[in-house]
Formats: structure tokens, sequence, C-alpha cells
């Protein structure tokens, strides 16, 4: 199994040490999804502009992913969450 972030794979090495210790840690997200059956995507929807579809495609994904909506206030438009 491998485990990505935002960048350097020691950032993540002590979380996969903990909760996957199994898990090899990636840089990102490219070098986690080759050879990859299976996807979890569980990224904030507004942590990127743009995704690049070739990195899933023909895999199993599972999307986390939900667009913040206060329905009381209406959606959350900045990237500070």
């Amino acid at each position: 199994m491998a485990i990505a972030a935002s960048g350097d794979p020691e950032a993540i090495e002590l979380i996969a040490t903990v909760l996957a210790p199994r898990a090899e840690p990636r840089g990102w997200a490219a070098d986690a999804t080759g050879g990859a059956d299976f996807v979890v995507l569980a990224i904030r929807f507004t942590a990127f502009t743009a995704f690049e579809a070739s990195l899933v495609a023909r895999r199993v994904v599972v999307d986390t992913m939900r667009q913040y909506f206060d329905y009381r206030r209406g959606p959350l438009i900045t990237n500070d969450l």
C-alpha cells in the first residue's frame, strides 16, 4: 500500500508508520497511484484547482471528498479550511 501527500514523503512518514504501518510513503499522487488497482481520494475540495483524471484511470476509486456547504451561510469560497 502506498500513501501520498502534497510534498515530501518524510512529512507523512510518522503518520504512515502509526496509522498504516505497512504503507509506503510516496511524494506525489502520481507516485502513489502508479500500479494501484484501488485508490482512495481524501482531499479537501478547495485544496486543488485541477485534477488529472489519468492518475486514476482504470482504477477503482473511492471519493471521500465533499464540498463544504453551510446551508445557513452559503458555500465557502476561501481556501481557509
